[in-house]
């Protein structure tokens, strides 16, 4: 499978980052907010789409540090999970 995703910096602060993603519905973006807020050094998640049809999805992240560090551990996080799920998968055959 290949994804055709594209991920833009819109603003980029000490401890803020808004990103764009192109290409990709609201379930990764679900999946990594859901993943940052269950991270202590995440101050603020979310994700939003100006309008339903013509703008892609933003991701909005606050933090005490990097919100690169926190995005990237959320991403990784998710990836774990998914890999931990097929391997559940695939031992209940």
């Amino acid at each position: 499978m290949v994804w055709d995703m594209e991920v833009e910096v819109v603003r980029r602060e000490e401890k803020e980052l808004l990103l764009r993603v192109i290409g990709e519905d609201a379930t990764l973006c679900n999946l990594l907010v859901k993943t940052l807020h269950s991270m202590s050094e995440v101050e603020f998640a979310a994700f939003r789409r100006e309008h339903p049809l013509l703008s892609p999805y933003e991701i909005l992240v606050k933090t005490r540090g990097k919100p690169e560090d926190a995005l990237l551990k959320a991403a990784n996080k998710v990836v774990s999970s998914c890999e931990e799920l097929l391997k559940q998968l695939k031992s209940a055959r």
